[in-house]
């Protein structure tokens, strides 16, 4: 008797195959992928431990003449197979990169596709049971051009470095960012974790209003820094700093990080911790110790998004400044500006814990403690909390502040030193 469904059959489970066959070969574009800097060869599989790639796809020689290598696994990665959303680069703990087996980290459409999102990203992490120690990045004797950085990342979405815990990745002796997300249209879906930023900015030639960073995200919508530490450079550069004239980060919140030693002078200005400018930040349980500001946040010319910042359960001690805030006297700018201080403790700051100038915007400071600011022996504006127009300006626009339930402590002593 002839079986009927026989051909309903192959009807139905013809299009299941093909469709399994499509994930499969979508699967396996996304796979994850083994470096070991000293010890790997770009002609492995790259699919295990012991078979990994010496490079990180995108890698240049240290005097930036070339690629470093231009196909990976025999050809699995190359500039028309490019690297694809849900892709995770697993590198050895304990390895360095340096001058001697490559040069800056190149991330761009060369060799990564752009598809990567929040849930697809490209991830560059650790993995914690291969080797022992910190991932680091030594940028030292590397060529690295003006408003480069040893990790650059161009137009490319979805990007995900995490170290996974403190001793983790680190990147050091960049001349001048140490890492850098860059791209004429904002930049989506990124992050940072875990990441130590040491002794960046080193070749910088410090001028007023400068934009140099460990860590620059120049335009995104959607970014998380968490655990990271940003550490020195003596070249009034900055740890974190999101957004700049004329473009933003929107969505992002900077987290559980530690912003020290970072330098800067009045004239010469910088030197800040945690820098943005034009955007939508939260900044949640950070600390910003012995720089020359804190926080410093602000709008300059922006394209009149709304602009908020808020600074969460975090501390601001030992710094010539604690947490600033201006607007740039901008006439074209349109937008809202709002500020919030909420719980922190502010302390120590040798001219003043919060320095509110040239309105105009809205600065809300609640439930924070305000003490021993004020120490510097200065005749200006030394104090717990200043407020007041800019003074290199006809500044007559309204800083409306709002206090709610703070502490405020006798200030330093400093000359004109008051709460």
């Amino acid at each position: 008797m002839q079986n009927h469904n026989s051909k309903f059959e192959i009807f139905i489970l013809l299009p299941m195959i093909f469709f399994g066959l499509f994930l499969f070969a979508k699967a396996s574009l996304a796979a994850t992928y083994y470096i070991d800097f000293q010890n790997g060869n770009d002609n492995n599989d790259g699919l295990t431990a012991t078979t990994a790639w010496k490079h990180i796809p995108g890698t240049r020689s240290a005097n930036n003449t070339e690629w470093q290598s231009t196909s990976w696994g025999l050809s699995t990665i190359n500039n028309s197979k490019k690297v694809s959303a849900g892709t995770t680069f697993m590198i050895k703990k304990g390895s360095t990169h340096n001058n001697s087996n490559g040069g800056m980290i190149w991330i761009d459409n060369t060799y990564y596709s752009q598809n990567a999102n929040a849930a697809n990203p490209i991830k560059f992490t650790v993995d914690p049971d291969w080797g022992s120690g910190m991932v680091t990045i030594n940028a030292a004797n590397i060529s690295v051009p003006s408003n480069y950085a040893v990790v650059f990342i161009n137009a490319i979405n979805g990007v995900v470095f995490d170290g996974l815990a403190a001793d983790g990745i680190k990147l050091q002796n960049s001349p001048e960012y140490g890492m850098r997300f860059y791209g004429s249209s904002p930049i989506q879906d990124i992050s940072v974790k875990s990441v130590t930023f040491f002794n960046n900015n080193t070749n910088y030639v410090s001028q007023s209003g400068v934009s140099i960073a460990h860590l620059r995200i120049d335009s995104a919508s959607g970014v998380t820094v968490d655990h990271c530490v940003f550490d020195g450079n003596g070249n009034r550069g900055n740890g974190f700093f999101g957004g700049e004239s004329h473009v933003w980060i929107k969505n992002a919140t900077v987290s559980n990080s530690e912003a020290r030693n970072i330098n800067g002078t009045f004239s010469d200005s910088d030197g800040v911790g945690f820098k943005a400018l034009n955007s939508q930040v939260t900044f949640i349980n950070n600390v910003s110790h012995n720089n020359y500001k804190g926080f410093d946040l602000g709008e300059d010319a922006g394209d009149n998004v709304v602009i908020t910042y808020k600074v969460i359960n975090s501390t601001a001690h030992f710094n010539t400044f604690g947490i600033n805030m201006n607007s740039s006297l901008s006439p074209s700018y349109s937008g809202a500006v709002n500020y919030y201080i909420i719980n922190c403790l502010v302390y120590d700051n040798s001219i003043a814990g919060t320095n509110a100038y040239a309105g105009p915007y809205n600065l809300y400071v609640i439930h924070n403690v305000y003490a021993n600011n004020g120490s510097d022996t200065g005749d200006y504006g030394r104090a717990n909390i200043q407020a007041g127009p800019d003074m290199g300006f006809v500044d007559t626009t309204p800083i409306n502040i709002y206090f709610y339930n703070n502490a405020f402590y006798k200030p330093a002593g400093g000359n004109g030193s008051r709460n």
